[in-house]
């Protein structure tokens, strides 16, 4: 059976109107080239020294951060102070900085390729709970953690079950550096996954014994393991909440657009059938009043389809009718130009 590792991450967008758990699934015979990918995307920053010695994180909100504020010396000073990491870039110029930002996505989306990584998550509309629910139903953010969770396990299983594959999670943890008892962050999504796999809590459609059989542990990681793969999920989950859709906003980076491309589809030919929004990065709450929408849009194109195919039924016969006038007509025609003929004899 083939071997996988699903590296798992999650972001909230500025606005604090999205949240998404999302990341990449790599066969485990591909982690070395991982590692090596995101050591490149590294050296668009810093040397190989510093990375040897210092071991810095590539993470996306510091860098999208220095990019956006290194026009605003003040800000970048204060913000560089604690991020010690990124201090070299002050005082760089800001193409440099930018060029410096798009080196490490353009190395980013040669890494997707390279490691032909499969990409599956769960974002989630608060401002739609809130629209469905009401705004004095109180909603715990620690609910959207675990129902995402569970819809992108449920994928996850059967994403295995369709490469013939076990597979095992990594995530980042969530705790703070004090939060190590059983109320913790850490503690609550592990006992989260084991609910999962042994009771199949949240899952709709996988039975018990599918999610035991395919997906076997969660290892929690924190940010100073620097995980290669915890990276990489960063950025994608990162990006996620950003685009909120990889399937209605035209205006997507080359890295959100390799994000969309390798969404699971179902192990379906994307040609066949595109369901990437169920099985690669699933939209919670559905939009029922869309789909109503669309249901009715559907009901009267179908109206004015047969209102079409009657008009030209219509027009068919009406035309049947004219082309057999026509070839009468055509007799008619004959026959007198043949009278006409035999009377000028007679004279």
């Amino acid at each position: 059976m083939n071997e996988y590792t699903l590296y798992l991450d999650e972001s909230r967008n500025d606005e604090g109107t999205y949240f998404a758990v999302g990341g990449i699934i790599i066969k485990n015979e591909d982690i070395d080239t991982l590692n090596t990918g995101i050591t490149e995307a590294k050296r668009c920053i810093w040397d190989d020294v510093y990375i040897e010695d210092f071991k810095p994180i590539l993470h996306c909100v510091e860098l999208t951060t220095i990019k956006n504020c290194c026009w605003n010396s003040q800000y970048l000073y204060s913000y560089v102070r604690s991020h010690s990491q990124y201090s070299h870039l002050q005082g760089r110029s800001t193409s440099d900085v930018k060029s410096i930002y798009n080196n490490v996505y353009g190395k980013l989306c040669k890494l997707l390729k390279s490691i032909n990584g499969t990409v599956i998550g769960c974002s989630i509309d608060i401002n739609r709970f809130k629209y469905l629910y009401g705004e004095d139903f109180k909603i715990n953010s620690e609910l959207f953690f675990e129902v995402a969770m569970q819809e992108t396990m449920e994928n996850y299983a059967h994403f295995l079950y369709k490469n013939n594959g076990t597979g095992s999670v990594v995530y980042e943890s969530r705790n703070d550096e004090k939060a190590k008892t059983d109320r913790s962050p850490d503690f609550k999504m592990y006992q989260n996954f084991c609910q999962i796999k042994s009771g199949n809590k949240g899952i709709s459609f996988m039975n018990q014994s599918m999610i035991a059989k395919t997906i076997r542990y969660l290892s929690i990681f924190s940010k100073q393991d620097n995980v290669a793969g915890l990276q990489l999920a960063d950025f994608i989950a990162y990006n996620t909440t950003a685009v909120k859709s990889f399937f209605k906003d035209n205006n997507m980076t080359e890295f959100q657009n390799k994000i969309a491309e390798r969404l699971y589809n179902g192990n379906f030919d994307v040609a066949e059938k595109d369901l990437r929004s169920y099985f690669g990065m699933k939209y919670l709450p559905y939009d029922f009043e869309h789909l109503t929408e669309l249901e009715n849009d559907r009901s009267q194109l179908k109206r004015s389809l047969d209102a079409i195919k009657i008009e030209k039924n219509g027009l068919l016969k009406k035309n049947k009718q004219l082309h057999d006038a026509k070839n009468r007509l055509v007799e008619e025609n004959e026959k007198l130009k043949e009278q006409i003929g035999k009377l000028s004899k007679i004279k």
